[in-house]
């Protein structure tokens, strides 16, 4: 936009940056083509960047997610665990998954803070694990947990008993 006032002498409108906007944040909404509904998604971001180099790793999770309910991903910081797990919840259609919830428990320790986290973020009735697993019984629903290292605990206890209720 800075281009086209310096250069041109236009101002774009402010749809026009809008839609800029939309298209550098790579927006569902643009830059993609709807054939249907969409899966309705929380917490799972819009990556801004290509997927590059992790396509061995997202065709086993790919795989593995057919006939497995709990997929751990684990690894060094950095390496692209959060990325991978994103890429594999936006390549999902409707055909797969109604919603998809992204949790990050970065800033969780305790138990009920855990729940309450999750709770929230599924939008269950209460902040309950009995609220989140009748959420979760709802639908097909895909909910990813990310930044888990400091919650191993509390979050072990919570994993399973969503997996227990929702069978």
């Amino acid at each position: 936009t800075t281009r086209l006032r310096d250069d041109r002498g236009l101002d774009p409108s402010p749809r026009l940056q809008s839609l800029r906007a939309s298209i550098v944040r790579m927006d569902p909404e643009v830059v993609t083509h709807h054939t249907g509904a969409a899966v309705r998604r929380v917490g799972v971001g819009i990556p801004l960047t290509r997927f590059v180099g992790r396509a061995d790793d997202l065709a086993r999770l790919r795989e593995r997610r057919r006939d497995r309910r709990l997929i751990t991903i684990v690894g060094p910081a950095g390496v692209g665990k959060t990325r991978t797990a994103v890429e594999l919840a936006r390549e999902a259609t409707t055909a797969l998954d109604d919603e998809q919830y992204m949790v990050d428990l970065a800033d969780f320790r305790q138990p009920d803070e855990v729940v309450a986290a999750i709770a929230a973020v599924v939008r269950a009735r209460e902040l309950t694990m009995d609220a989140i697993v009748r959420r979760l019984r709802s639908g097909r629903i895909l909910l990813l947990l990310d930044n888990a290292d400091d919650a191993l605990g509390a979050l072990a206890v919570a994993v399973d008993r969503l997996l227990q209720g929702t069978d």
